[in-house]
């Protein structure tokens, strides 16, 4: 009769399951923000356009669809955990962008094909083609997730908890001057916010027509 194979010396079999299945929600979380983030701003567009039969507002699209892709950005964030991710979340948001121009071309060439069967579909339902403004519509979506991202990761810095220093034994040496790092502070914390800003800046511009 074989004997039943045991974990190795101190290694509990037990942790092992919730470990792996924390990180398969985090996965997931980040797989959900993407989609959400490549598809939030784009589809809503097409129902409301489908539904009405005329195009959504700026307000409405500027206001409310792109800030929800920043929102994404965060959720991922929290996702990633703590520590600097800035290049996950700018492949992450980039990611999102080409999934929104993808949905974008797929309308276009949907509506292309319903109109040379179907004309009179343009009385209630137009798409235009793919322009140059759409593809830095990428960069705005790109730039909106990567500033939720980093809002994360100093909310996730400002709950951790602050690290112990050890008192070391006084002794008379040269005073040393260190470095102001109060700008790289600053540009830490409005880092965030001004990529933010660019984000919904580049969208707004890529949105006029």
């Amino acid at each position: 009769m074989a004997e039943e194979s045991s974990p190795p010396q101190g290694q509990d079999s037990r942790d092992s399951t919730p470990r792996e299945g924390t990180r398969r929600t985090r996965r997931g979380q980040i797989v959900v923000a993407v989609l959400l983030a490549g598809t939030i701003t784009t589809i809503p567009q097409a129902i409301f356009t489908l539904a009405t039969g005329s195009f959504p507002s700026p307000l409405f699209i500027f206001g409310v669809l792109h800030p929800l892709t920043l929102l994404c950005g965060l959720w991922a964030g929290f996702a990633l955990g703590p520590g600097r991710h800035l290049q996950k979340l700018v492949a992450l948001g980039s990611l999102a962008g080409l999934l929104d121009l993808a949905i974008n071309w797929s309308i276009r060439q949907l509506y292309l094909s319903l109109y040379s069967s179907w004309p009179q579909i343009s009385s209630w339902f137009s798409w235009g083609p793919i322009e140059r403004l759409d593809y830095l519509s990428i960069i705005g979506i790109a730039a909106l997730f990567t500033a939720g991202g980093l809002f994360a990761d100093l909310i996730e810095r400002r709950r951790g908890p602050e690290p112990v220093t050890e008192t070391e034994p006084v002794t008379e040496t040269e005073p040393v001057t260190e470095p102001d790092d109060r700008l790289f502070r600053y540009i830490q914390t409005s880092g965030p916010s001004l990529l933010a800003l660019i984000g919904l800046i580049t969208s707004i511009i890529s949105g006029t027509r």
